[in-house]
């Protein structure tokens, strides 16, 4: 068991890991030779991304309601000495999955597309956000801030990756 902000935050960013190593690094591993592939037989993309979208969405949203329902539950199982505030963290952190999903189809389309210097901007802009927010509230917020700016962080970028996309 952890103390303190940065061990309560490390204590949750665990589960948000696992699920983004589970769902979001597999998934990017087997889309981006799919997309090369469409791409080269000159093939709508719309589709594959569609169906990237259809098959990460609910799987992170599922997620997401688990975490809200049953942080609780969850918290209780990893960390069985001692009940901290590490599980009123579970889902704002969660919070952050749908986007790894979201932002795991469009930034692989934009790799596949050649556009690796537009998602370094984004993430580049989107870093520096999320470090000036996080001297600007985890002082009086703790966890919970880091979390929320983390997950507008992601979306930020996914946001900036769709605009780019359309």
């Amino acid at each position: 068991p952890s103390t303190g902000v940065a061990g309560y935050y490390w204590e949750v960013y665990r589960l948000l890991d696992m699920m983004n190593n589970f769902s979001g690094i597999l998934f990017a591993g087997l889309y981006l030779p799919m997309v090369m592939r469409y791409k080269k037989e000159r093939e709508n993309l719309l589709h594959i991304t569609q169906s990237g979208i259809k098959l990460l969405i609910p799987i992170s949203l599922v997620a997401l309601i688990v975490s809200y329902f049953f942080h609780f539950e969850i918290m209780s199982l990893l960390y069985k000495d001692e009940m901290n505030r590490s599980t009123e963290l579970l889902f704002y952190m969660m919070l952050s999955f749908p986007f790894y999903s979201l932002n795991y189809i469009y930034s692989t389309f934009l790799s596949a597309m050649g556009e690796i210097k537009s998602q370094i901007v984004h993430a580049m802009v989107c870093a520096m956000l999320v470090i000036v927010f996080n001297l600007l509230y985890v002082d009086k917020y703790g966890a919970l801030a880091t979390a929320i700016i983390s997950a507008a962080g992601h979306f930020l970028f996914f946001l900036l990756n769709y605009l780019k996309v359309k």
